[in-house]
């Protein structure tokens, strides 16, 4: 697994000295950053180095499913060539304090990247920093000045973070306040459907027409055993289960001459694994809808602390006559119920169908921190105008450039 390159400027300021290892320079060297003597600030660019960390790191993660250490573990291994692992740990005197789960990628125009892990066709949402909320503001100062004063970087791309998120927000105010430039790009949603405790109150908050529709699915087609929800009980069912979505997944998008997310053998191989992982784990559910001996819906959801994550679905193209797609989504809202789940987020995507079954859109924001240097000041102005022009000649998102901090 290759290394990352750990090479920092001469340091400035108060001093927080630790060893390091600079692997560019191939000799011992130490590293002294400008930052809060009550933090420690390490770089992490080895995957052993990396799995010491799984316990404190999930603790963190908690129930941001797309941050959680297996999910970014298992997507080194498929899409991590070609990168080198940036994995900033914070500590203090009691341990860990925050994680900052990035690589970094080189490209003749950007300069040397820093990006989430996760990133790419995998669509990882809510991404952040992971780490302690109670002196949030602290450490990401540390941080900010750890990467001021280091020129091993020349942008950060924080994609897939959802508008608000507090850490990422924190450190874009920090970064301002560094004079780093700072721009923002909004592009699609994630859309979450909060849930009731009771079917009745959930149909409440529908249209008088949406609401007679579902009740007639639940009651003329799952009541009676026309239609069928159902879900693998044991691994060997669940590997059926997952191929058959794929085969439906593949299909609908083939039918309109599209290739499909499982036609990328990368993505396929990468989905397989972290759901049978997850399924092990009781962290993955297949919704199979069976009408007659047929699979003609299927859904997989990934599951943590009361949130269900709907990650990938396929639909029987020959099917959609009889609105299968919509029947095993009231279908599985209905079942999320009556189990007491607290959330159902469909994910980012603007499809109407969310709104149709009321889920609240939260934006997604990209993102773009340049570093205070001249040759990373010019590419983010580049950057910035690429976007507004490719944003103004699609009609989405938007870009704009927050400015140079002060």
């Amino acid at each position: 697994m290759r290394q990352a390159d750990a090479a920092g400027r001469a340091p400035k300021g108060r001093l927080n000295r630790y060893v390091h290892y600079n692997r560019n320079a191939g000799r011992n060297k130490k590293e002294m950053g400008r930052v809060d003597s009550s933090y420690r600030i390490s770089l992490i660019d080895s995957v052993a180095d990396w799995e010491k960390e799984r316990s404190d790191w999930d603790a963190f993660a908690n129930q941001r499913a797309f941050c959680r250490f297996d999910w970014l573990r298992r997507w080194w291994d498929h899409y991590g060539e070609g990168a080198e692992l940036f994995i900033l740990k914070v500590a203090d005197g009691d341990g860990a304090v925050a994680y900052f789960p990035w690589q970094c990628r080189r490209s003749i125009s950007a300069g040397r990247v820093l990006s989430f892990l996760g990133s790419g066709d995998v669509c990882s949402d809510y991404m952040t920093l992971i780490g302690r909320r109670a002196d949030r503001k602290q450490w990401m100062k540390a941080c900010v000045d750890w990467l001021t004063d280091r020129d091993s970087w020349d942008m950060i791309d924080l994609t897939g973070a959802v508008q608000g998120d507090a850490a990422v927000e924190t450190l874009v105010r920090m970064a301002e306040e560094a004079n780093w430039s700072v721009g923002r790009r909004t592009t699609m949603s994630c859309w979450r459907l909060s849930l009731p405790e009771t079917w009745d109150e959930y149909l409440s908050r529908l249209s008088k027409s949406h609401r007679k529709q579902l009740r007639r699915i639940i009651q003329r087609k799952l009541e009676t055993g026309d239609v069928v929800l159902r879900e693998p009980a044991d691994r060997n069912e669940f590997a059926s289960a997952l191929e058959r979505l794929i085969e439906l997944h593949q299909a609908r998008w083939e039918a309109v001459g599209e290739a499909g997310a499982f036609g990328r053998s990368e993505f396929r191989r990468f989905v397989e694994e972290i759901a049978s992982t997850w399924f092990d784990e009781g962290h993955c559910r297949i919704f199979e809808l069976i009408a007659g001996d047929a699979t003609v819906a299927a859904e997989i959801h990934f599951t943590w602390d009361g949130i269900s994550f709907a990650y990938q679905s396929g639909v029987d193209p020959e099917a959609r006559s009889m609105q299968a797609g919509s029947m095993l989504n009231a279908a599985i809202i209905h079942r999320l119920i009556s189990e007491g789940w607290n959330t159902l987020d469909f994910l980012r995507g603007d499809e109407p169908y969310k709104a149709h079954f009321r889920a609240v859109p939260t934006p997604l924001v990209a993102w773009r921190l340049s570093a205070p240097r001249a040759p990373a000041r010019l590419r983010h102005t580049a950057w910035v105008a690429a976007h507004t022009l490719k944003g103004w000649i699609n009609g989405i998102g938007t870009t704009e450039s927050v400015g140079h901090g002060g």
